[in-house]
C-alpha cells in the first residue's frame, strides 16, 4: 500500500512538472514570436 501511494505521488508530480514545462515552452515561443 505504501508503495502504491509512492507511485501515485510520483505520477502526479511528473504530470505537474510536464504541464509546467509545456506552459513555459509555449510562453517562451509566444514571446519570441510576439504573441
Amino acid at each position: 500500500e505504501w508503495n502504491m501511494q509512492m507511485m501515485q505521488a510520483w505520477a502526479i508530480q511528473e504530470m505537474v512538472v510536464h504541464l509546467t514545462v509545456v506552459k513555459v515552452d509555449s510562453w517562451m515561443v509566444g514571446s519570441m514570436l510576439g504573441f
